[in-house]
């Protein structure tokens, strides 16, 4: 998973995928692909995802780094 961030808001505000890929106007398969960085979100999605959310893009959108992926394995 390339970004946990955006993974953890969606269940702490409990929206559901697909109805947030409604509200920024992609596909679900589209943002379940980016979460897992097998596609680039435009900046205009990031930044609709994060007014959504409520949470800034920049920490929405921190990769994961393989210490952060080391720590979760454990």
């Amino acid at each position: 998973m390339k970004f946990p961030n955006l993974l953890w808001a969606l269940r702490e505000k409990r929206i559901p995928q697909f109805e947030l890929a409604a509200a920024v106007g992609i596909s679900e398969s589209k943002l379940s692909r980016a979460i897992h960085g097998r596609v680039v979100l435009s900046p205009d999605e990031r930044t609709r995802i994060a007014r959504i959310l409520g949470y800034s893009d920049t920490w929405l959108f921190r990769p994961m780094t393989p210490s952060r992926a080391m720590r979760g394995a454990a």
